[in-house]
């Protein structure tokens, strides 16, 4: 019904006979949500709901029946319900509150926002994370177009998306197509038409002129450290002039300190490293675990864990752990290393959704660090192992292991930096 009803809009020959068929068999199948037990039904029930809003058969009494049961939907069902009412009537009084549950819900990075599903993936409906996310914007975009979550939430979208494209579904591509469609309604996207100034510190940077030939071109401008003003607050003004279109901007600082002074950090994600030295006498299955170390002799071999929280899906994950620069990883695919040696494992901690060393496309052992890559990690608690031997004597700063985002850098998180030593 949803499809034929668009593609109608669209301007393609659509049966009314079928149609009309349509709006009978649904309406026949629809069911008060107390009278069904999961929740997968409820949000199937709002989404026929949805489709005869779309096809201008809505249901007043189920929509507000579920309206008043929202709480016990998933987040991409109260999407659709707003949709829903919207449809109904664009006046409806109860859309901000439906808008308000949007904007709880939501889960914020430095320039990303999107959605996730609380109770799991309903697999009953075909739904993901990612394609919560796409109803949302729809949603939103048609409802709440000036919300300030909106235009970080459609650059959290499209940094999601596979290699070839499109998303990882079928689902996902159809609801990002959509909502991205819905998105670009609202903003003139393609019809950009302004100029812009960049200035920092009241001198200009760059200036130009967007239309709707260049404005898929990125602009990347360059301020050394040593240009900038010390121990104030630097200004960095983006100006854009009138006309339509979105001017789309992040700025990163990249400073670099003594390693040991390093702390930790985690935006959107955490990551850990630690050292611990091979003994038959910890670190066994029924065994205390080693104690961590700062220090090793020459010749010894260093367990090293390198652990990863992700809270939420992650999207063409990098994570790299540089090593000391007195050891030497120990590659267990080269046929001169010793059968003692034990081979790089991805294991899982805890429960979140992820688990498996499938998630990591490409590991990479290399001469001054290790490097691990994913196109997609769902949700969870990973641990990677892996030896080092002790070669070199002296004393070694040590780089903290980092993990970011490969298209969305500002979701990243880094270890602490570290003195170790050879002796």
């Amino acid at each position: 019904m949803f499809g034929l009803t668009e593609a109608q809009k669209a301007g393609f020959a659509v049966s009314e006979k079928v149609l009309n068929d349509g709006v009978r068999f649904l309406k026949q199948r629809l069911k008060a949500p107390l009278s069904v037990t999961a929740t997968w039904e409820r949000n199937r029930q709002v989404y026929m709901l949805f489709a005869l809003a779309n096809a201008g058969a809505p249901d007043s009494g189920m929509n507000s029946l579920y309206y008043d049961k929202r709480l016990l939907l998933d987040t991409y069902a109260r999407a659709l319900l707003l949709k829903t009412l919207a449809l109904a009537d664009p006046s409806d009084l109860r859309l901000p509150t439906l808008q308000s549950d949007l904007n709880t819900a939501v889960v914020m990075s430095a320039t990303g926002a999107q959605w996730h599903e609380v109770q799991g993936v309903d697999y009953w409906n075909m739904n993901t994370d990612l394609r919560t996310t796409a109803m949302a914007i729809s949603a939103l975009a048609q409802t709440d177009p000036q919300n300030p979550i909106l235009p970080n939430a459609v650059r959290w979208l499209m940094s999601a998306r596979a290699a070839h494209g499109g998303w990882q579904t079928t689902q996902e591509t159809a609801w990002s197509l959509l909502a991205l469609t819905d998105w670009m309604k609202v903003t003139g996207e393609l019809q950009g038409n302004y100029s812009y100034t960049v200035t920092v510190n009241g001198q200009e940077l760059s200036n130009g002129q967007v239309n709707a030939d260049n404005l898929r071109d990125p602009q990347r401008l360059t301020v050394a450290i040593a240009d900038l003003i010390k121990e104030q607050a630097n200004q960095v003004v983006f100006e854009r002039g009138e006309g339509t279109g979105n001017l789309y901007y992040t700025a990163h600082l990249t400073v670099y300190q003594p390693v040991p002074d390093i702390q930790a950090l985690s935006k959107g994600m955490t990551v850990s490293r630690k050292y611990e030295l091979q003994s038959p006498n910890c670190g066994g299955s029924e065994q205390d675990a080693c104690p961590p170390i700062s220090s090793a002799q020459v010749g010894d071999i260093i367990n090293v864990t390198v652990s990863l929280i992700a809270p939420a899906d992650l999207h063409y994950l990098v994570l790299e752990d540089p090593f000391p620069s007195g050891a030497e990883p120990i590659d267990t695919s080269l046929l001169t290393t010793s059968i003692l040696a034990e081979g790089p494992e991805l294991g899982r901690t805890g429960y979140y959704r992820g688990w498996g060393w499938w998630w990591f496309s490409n590991t990479d052992l290399r001469d001054e660090k290790l490097v691990l890559s994913a196109s997609y990690l769902p949700a969870g608690t990973y641990e990677y192992t892996y030896q080092l031997r002790a070669g070199l004597p002296g004393q070694y700063n040590v780089i903290p292991t980092t993990a970011y985002e490969f298209y969305v850098p500002e979701v990243f998180a880094r270890g602490q930096g570290m003195l170790f030593e050879i002796k």
